[in-house]
């Protein structure tokens, strides 16, 4: 049965929507949509976890408005007001050993609401890794999914197709806006067929779905298994991971284009490994010893080969000066939505949550709220309902251009630090050219033999 969703939660959706989709992210990539079962369906949703409530928005926004219900700690819902806030959203509390054996004990209560919401056709979205990391690997899966998913089986009498679809997100860039994030969904994997071993064997047959379920995952994200070399691997894939992608035909500007790449490109420095680690690891120290010498530079992998001229930083100069106008109305409106957030993100150590608040704050409060007392001011003054419309369609046009002329106005400055050390011959970028030349040579050579 199709599920209703409020008239309000809908205007929410929308607007937060604009503000993740269009401010805060610079493309979104939502894969696969089609493999989503219709609303009203039983259904699990099952990714991995890279970057907290971000994660959680992406599945949101790349489903057809329904009601997506979430699990939170239990911690949030102790006031009131937060509770019923966070229950109209779909968030659902979990109690943890630290807030007292009596209160987890709370925790079977809410698996039983879990249940009847899924046999119901609600779609219930879960983190089996449990926690959030900053790097691009999947953790271990703990089996809470599975038997939520049983056990709604089981509530059902066994009448009700219960499916769980595997997903994962990709972004470029964790922790800065103006960034690309992907959803992609592989296919949904009905729990049918698996009744009849959950009645006589019911771990096996959890894991015997777990096993598939994150085979599929697995597939779709990239995973860096290797721990010991991921700051170098990852190194390797943002500068010459994007030679690799052209060489492969693909586009590297483009997330899943350059998410399979990578995937590749990580495949064989594994391969390699097994059959030479001495090999790999004499690479991974050039690749971090390159690493140093660009942030000793404060340039980036593409600038190191360019020759730039005096000529060619002149035109831009001119285009800064002659937007810098837009840039100002863009960024005087949205100075508190841009600052507020990071002043209360100073005290929080885990720095995956500093976007979470900034998206959290910006898309619920402060930018709805802004634009709502910029439109109303307009209004007053200009007693004109279409200037005030208008007004009101260019903030977030020009909140988005402010942040790409921020962006690209220092990366200006790298190239106008990139002339200096031209004109100096700087040994420095000398030796930087000569070590990104033997990396790129020596990861040609292990693809290319």
């Amino acid at each position: 049965m199709k599920n209703k969703v409020p008239f309000i939660y809908k205007m929410l959706y929308f607007v937060t929507k604009l503000v993740v989709d269009f401010l805060y992210y610079r493309k979104t990539y939502y894969v696969n949509t089609k493999n989503i079962p219709s609303n009203g369906t039983p259904l699990i949703v099952v990714s991995n976890h890279q970057n907290s409530l971000n994660d959680a928005l992406a599945i949101l926004y790349s489903t057809d408005i329904r009601r997506l219900r979430f699990l939170a700690r239990a911690d949030v819902f102790k006031h009131p007001i937060a509770s019923k806030v966070l229950y109209f959203f779909g968030l659902l509390p979990v109690f943890r050993q630290r807030d007292g054996m009596e209160n987890v004990k709370n925790n079977l209560n809410v698996f039983a609401e879990i249940e009847n919401l899924i046999i119901q056709g609600n779609s219930i979205v879960l983190f089996p890794e449990a926690m959030h990391q900053d790097r691009h690997f999947l953790g271990r899966f703990y089996l809470s999914y599975t038997r939520l998913a049983f056990g709604a089986a089981e509530r059902s009498g066994f009448e009700k197709e219960i499916f769980i679809l595997p997903s994962a997100n990709h972004y470029s860039d964790y922790y800065h806006i103006q960034e690309d994030v992907m959803q992609v969904y592989g296919t949904p994997i009905s729990l049918k067929p698996y009744y009849e071993l959950y009645k006589e064997q019911a771990r096996e047959a959890q894991m015997q779905v777990n096993d598939i379920v994150r085979a599929q995952v697995d597939s779709l994200m990239l995973n860096i298994e290797d721990k010991e070399n991921y700051e170098a691997i990852y190194f390797l894939l943002n500068t010459y991971g994007r030679k690799f992608a052209r060489d492969q035909k693909v586009d590297p500007c483009k997330l899943p284009e350059k998410l399979k790449s990578d995937q590749k490109l990580v495949r064989l420095l594994k391969q390699v490994y097994a059959q030479n680690p001495a090999q790999l690891k004499e690479l991974y120290a050039k690749a971090l010893k390159y690493q140093k010498e660009l942030n000793e530079l404060k340039i980036t992998d593409d600038m190191v080969e360019r020759r730039v001229s005096f000529t060619q930083l002149i035109s831009p100069v001119f285009a800064f000066i002659l937007t810098f106008p837009l840039f100002v109305y863009g960024f005087l409106h949205h100075v508190i939505p841009y600052n507020i957030p990071k002043l209360l993100t100073r005290k929080i150590k885990d720095r995956l949550l500093h976007p979470s608040v900034f998206v959290g704050l910006n898309a619920l409060i402060l930018i709805p709220l802004l634009y709502i007392i910029y439109f109303i001011l307009c209004l007053v003054i200009s007693k004109s309902l279409i200037i005030a419309f208008i007004y009101l369609v260019t903030l977030p046009l020009f909140a988005r251009f402010a942040l790409y002329y921020r962006k690209h106005f220092f990366y200006f400055m790298k190239k106008i630090r990139l002339y200096k050390y031209g004109k100096k011959c700087y040994e420095k970028l000398d030796r930087a050219r000569h070590l990104r030349f033997d990396i790129f040579q020596s990861v040609d050579m292990l693809w290319q033999d």
